[in-house]
């Protein structure tokens, strides 16, 4: 059960390469969701929203396990896979946007893509370059086109208020979870458009545990953002507050951070 299960350490069953061997041919025997696999970072980053560059020193991360939550997905299919996520978030606050309303590249059609939380996870000087330096990191889904896994993402142009449709695209290599794969439906965010993945992630199921997260492994409870544009709102975004609960705020909010996401095939 999530609220009590604290995972496996699945680095001490497995080399990397053997989990990326059972992973790929379905075999998941011996893992749980909730099992977790552990990483340490150190080394700079560019974080894409204030310009500054950033340094994490040795900040442990407990990458926690959803099992094939994708399989068959999308209009390219996932692969088999285990989806991690970070039991607590990135130790340091990262804006979503620079401004409330400034994209960082106003030439996507998707608040999450057009952002600079998005450049500072996936870009070659981003956090990416470190997750991809540890033992895992060779094993992170680039997708058909490099830039992660195909998801159906909200349609929502820069100043736009209201989402208008849905589209194809690669939702970065590491990516957060909309609102609804977080507490199975749609809160504060697009109430149709943002369902592109209706799935909620296992670890997320039934209880508070793996929600609530703090700044940094073993942190104080921190609010994180999640994917998911605000509805009715071109400034905004959907967010998990430090207390627990479903939330939004302004894309340039200076006290939330993010956990780490990618799949692992």
């Amino acid at each position: 059960h999530n609220y009590t299960y604290d995972g496996q350490d699945l680095s001490q069953l497995f080399t990397a390469a053997e989990l990326h061997q059972k992973v790929s041919s379905g075999d998941f025997s011996g893992i749980q969701n909730g099992d977790y696999w552990p990483i340490t970072l150190t080394g700079s980053f560019k974080d894409y929203a204030s310009g500054q560059t950033k340094t994490l020193n040795n900040a442990v991360f407990k990458l926690e396990a959803n099992i094939n939550v994708y399989i068959n997905y999308g209009d390219t299919p996932v692969a088999n896979h285990i989806l991690f996520c970070s039991r607590d978030l990135i130790p340091l606050t990262l804006q979503m946007r620079s401004g409330g309303t400034t994209w960082y590249d106003d030439s996507q059609t998707n608040p999450w893509l057009g952002s600079a939380l998005y450049q500072t996870l996936n870009a070659s000087d981003g956090l990416q370059a470190l997750v991809v330096a540890t033992n895992i990191g060779a094993y992170m889904y680039a997708g058909p086109n490099g830039n992660g896994m195909r998801f159906l993402l909200e349609t929502k142009e820069p100043d736009a208020t209201t989402a208008t449709g849905w589209h194809w695209g690669g939702r970065g290599k590491i990516f957060l979870p909309t609102e609804r794969e977080v507490w199975g439906q749609d809160i504060w965010s697009e109430p149709t458009w943002d369902g592109g993945a209706a799935v909620q992630w296992p670890v997320f199921a039934g209880s508070l545990k793996h929600i609530i997260k703090g700044l940094g492994n073993g942190g104080s409870r921190c609010n994180w953002w999640c994917q998911s544009s605000y509805a009715g709102s071109a400034a905004d975004f959907a967010l998990v507050t430090n207390l627990g609960h479903p939330y939004g705020t302004g894309a340039a909010a200076a006290w939330t951070s993010a956990p780490l996401c990618f799949l692992f095939v």
